[in-house]
């Protein structure tokens, strides 16, 4: 083979490398980018990165909270679970989750199934005061008021109390 020809394999070559390493998004982008349409209110487009990033990296357990999170606020509680499942597998200290997975479980009428979630958050972040706040709230509906007004006092004393809305339901649900 000639100098040039030796040289424009050479350069294509080098290019194939570049447009894989270079140019070839990654999982992280693919979340980035999701989360900017999310933001934007593109929720639909989002779960479309989402799981790009999934298919990129596979145990990305971030990239599933996010596509859950996505399937929630579109309201599909089953493929939401399904994600926030498969994210607590890849993570188990994945405490945000357990939060929304809580929810849904919430939502489903499994009371006890979603207060084993909130506790498993408080578990592993104890100054996650969403997840006092939604354990107390569940609970105070579930009859469990003493409980339920604990775990609301303990989400004000780790900073939702500067909420108006907290503060409101506080009042109704507690009477302090």
């Amino acid at each position: 083979m000639n100098r040039p020809a030796v040289l424009i394999v050479l350069s294509l070559v080098l290019t194939g490398l570049i447009v894989q390493t270079g140019f070839a998004q990654t999982s992280q982008d693919y979340l980035n980018q999701g989360d900017a349409k999310a933001e934007k209110g593109d929720v639909e487009g989002a779960i479309v990165d989402f799981t790009k990033a999934i298919q990129a990296d596979p145990k990305n357990s971030l990239a599933y909270y996010a596509r859950g999170y996505a399937y929630a606020i579109t309201q599909n509680f089953t493929k939401a679970e399904q994600d926030f499942n498969k994210a607590i597998e890849i993570d188990p200290k994945l405490a945000q989750a357990y939060v929304r997975r809580g929810a849904i479980k919430s939502h489903n009428k499994d009371t006890n199934g979603a207060i084993a979630d909130f506790t498993k958050a408080i578990q592993i972040q104890p100054t996650y005061a969403e997840a006092y706040y939604v354990r107390g709230y569940v609970k105070i509906e579930s009859g469990q008021k003493k409980s339920g007004c604990e775990d609301l006092k303990k989400a004000g004393e780790l900073g939702l109390s500067q909420f108006q809305q907290f503060n409101t339901v506080v009042t109704e649900k507690c009477g302090n």
